[in-house]
């Protein structure tokens, strides 16, 4: 059995060493590997920052569409060669996509796309813990949009334990934006302020160097503790764009009897005693203006100032070890970051630098050359160990995480008549000592990627993944810590191959296969292997049903293997399977009239436990 592996194992390497690698907007979605639920409205902003026109596309453009499949661009092509915009409607394009409506409102922008429109989701998910609920309301009506989210966790008590809402204006032909309530800024490359979803996913090229022109982002996640609270203004013109922001919000934090906070949880569960005297114990002021000179001569400039101020001194808890923490009552982060565009070549230079006003510095620095079919991004990062930034992140990182990192990156897209190829490089290095790295940690990655139509109706994809790191790390005793230590790295590799075959029109079927092994010196390592069949049914337009079976076998946690399950069609819900067992899922959706219902049922049983049983299900109202 065991040589069996081995020879498959090598079998898959041998075929995607030959053949490498590239991702439509789907396999990025599909590959994103994170324990935490995700929107797909704020992950498909982070790579399609606002929807684009249908109009400025011409049939001998779509080829530009990165993020379609090689099968979608094949048919957008001919609708569009064939039918008028002005008849063409999101049913339409979502049905010649074979993508959800969802995702299809969020990618493109009809002609006259201006209309009222009113709309209500409730969504219960169930699991072990208890229920979740939601409630969303939204209204929009030509350049207003307003919306209110309640939401509370499994264990709460209360419907509103998280509430949010916002009103969206625009005036003068969007050159006016007027935002209050609940919001993000996005700006540059994300090093200050990302936007609601963290920095770009190093998983293609096209992607991985991004600049965006500074954006105020109505907020739409649940997630707590993310999210400016109060008023914001962005004029922005042909030259010159100015944005202006003041936010007062409550966080949730420690306070101990001195008055100090020594911790800040940003999980925004409220179920004990001790997590609900936690809620909103912390206040936050925050002033912010931005400016940008917007590409005179190909060049845009921009810089930001913004100013914090807290309703209690922060204090870590563990000072002496963890000096590098955030300490004081107040902090002022400055910005400066530009782009270069040469546009004959296609090629784009850009830069962040952001400095807090205790010296603590971190810059970004960005290449990018594209073509129709190429494409060639390089980045560089470095964060000092005292760089703190709640709003921004580093690359391939989370809301928050900006200290102490130093970083490469290197990726090579190419498209042609073989298929799709992806190579990339990932370096990190965290070089300075603190509490939570007490010794400096090298990480490498390389991915190869492959995306290839085989047949009329059959698509292959494949990915070999391999994270390395120094294998035995001796630690000195040191005044972060007092005793010696040798600590043993894993390295990991993982390979998975996937097919997606049209059946008929109205039937899809997915096989995948996936292979990963966790090497440490000791013990020894640790394997998985995982098969996943799933089918989707499509009928009249309006009914959809997905039927998906899962065996796996993973020996340990640190071999664990990501599959996105699709839990609603605007919520992605990533849970990696370990141990020995088998997952099943049914998911469903249909629209009678005005309302859309979806839902799904999930039932794990792994070897020696008792079998969990997992449902949700969601009404979506929209008139």
């Amino acid at each position: 059995m065991y040589c069996t592996k081995i020879f498959l194992f090598c079998t898959l390497l041998l075929f995607v060493l030959q053949t490498l690698a590239g991702q439509s907007l789907m396999q990025i979605l599909d590959e994103v590997e994170t324990e935490n639920a995700i929107d797909i409205e704020t992950l498909i902003r982070s790579y399609i920052p606002s929807p684009i026109p249908l109009k400025k596309i011409s049939p001998d453009s779509v080829s530009q569409l990165w993020f379609l499949t090689a099968l979608q661009m094949k048919q957008l092509k001919a609708v569009l060669q064939t039918q008028s915009l002005q008849t063409l409607t999101y049913p339409t394009l979502a049905k010649t996509l074979n993508m959800p409506i969802e995702q299809v409102e969020l990618i493109f922008e009809l002609p006259d796309d201006f209309f009222d429109r009113l709309s209500h989701r409730a969504r219960f998910k169930n699991n072990q813990n208890g229920t979740c609920k939601e409630q969303k309301f939204e209204f929009t009506r030509n350049n207003t949009t307003a919306r209110v989210t309640l939401e509370q966790d499994a264990g709460e008590k209360q419907l509103n334990d998280f509430s949010s809402a916002y009103l969206g204006v625009n005036y003068f032909e969007k050159n006016l934006s007027v935002v209050l309530g609940d919001f993000t800024v996005q700006s540059a490359t994300g090093l200050v302020y990302a936007g609601p979803f963290s920095a770009p996913i190093l998983s293609h090229p096209r992607t991985a160097a991004k600049f965006h022109s500074t954006k105020i982002r109505p907020y739409r996640s649940i997630t707590e503790n993310l999210a400016f609270r109060g008023l914001a203004l962005n004029l922005n013109k042909k030259r010159f764009q100015v944005l202006s922001f003041y936010s007062s919000a409550k966080r949730d934090a420690q306070v101990n009897e001195s008055g100090f906070v020594v911790s800040r949880p940003i999980s925004g569960l409220h179920v004990s005693e001790a997590e609900q005297g936690k809620k909103d114990a912390l206040g936050e002021n925050t002033t912010g203006i931005f400016a940008e000179l917007k590409r005179i001569k190909n060049f845009q400039l921009g810089t930001s100032l913004t100013h914090t101020r807290y309703s209690y001194k922060i204090i870590p808890a563990d000072l002496e070890r963890q000096h590098f923490h955030f300490n004081g009552e107040w902090k002022s982060t400055w910005s400066l970051y530009s782009q270069f565009v040469i546009p004959p070549a296609d090629m784009v230079f850009f830069s962040e630098i952001g400095r807090l006003n205790n010296g603590a510095h971190a810059e970004i620095v960005g290449f990018k050359k594209s073509a129709a079919q190429k494409t060639l991004s390089i980045l560089l990062w470095q964060a000092t160990p005292d760089f703190e930034s709640d709003y921004g992140t580093l690359p391939n990182k989370q809301l928050g995480e900006t200290s102490n990192t130093s970083g490469f990156y290197f990726g090579f897209y190419l498209g042609n008549h073989w298929g799709k190829f992806i190579f990339s490089i990932q370096r990190e290095k965290t070089p300075w000592r603190t509490y939570l790295f007490p010794q400096p940690v090298e990480k490498q990655t390389f991915i190869f990627h492959f995306e290839k139509r085989l047949l009329r109706k059959l698509n292959f994809n494949s990915r070999l993944k391999v994270s390395t790191r120094p294998q035995i790390a001796e630690i000195l005793p040191n005044t972060l810590q007092l005793r010696g230590n040798i600590i043993n790295n894993p390295s990991t590799s993982s390979i998975y191959l996937k097919t997606d075959y049209q059946i008929s029109s109205n039937c899809d079927y997915r096989f995948r296969f996936d292979f990963a092994r966790t090497s440490k010196t000791v013990p020894n390592s640790y394997q998985g292997w995982a098969q996943m069949h799933q089918f989707k049914f499509r009928f009249l337009d309006k009914y959809r049903f997905q039927i998906r079976y899962s065996l796996f076998t993973i020996e340990d946690y640190l071999s664990r293997i990501y599959q996105i399950d699709y839990r609603f069609p605007d919520l992605l819900q990533p849970i990696p399977l370990s141990g020995l067992g088998r997952r099943f899922i049914l998911g469903y959706q249909f629209k009678i009239f005005y309302i859309k219902l979806a839902g799904y049922f999930i039932r794990e049983k792994k070897q020696d436990e008792q079998a969990e049983n997992q449902w949700g299900v969601q009404f979506n109202f929209s008139k």
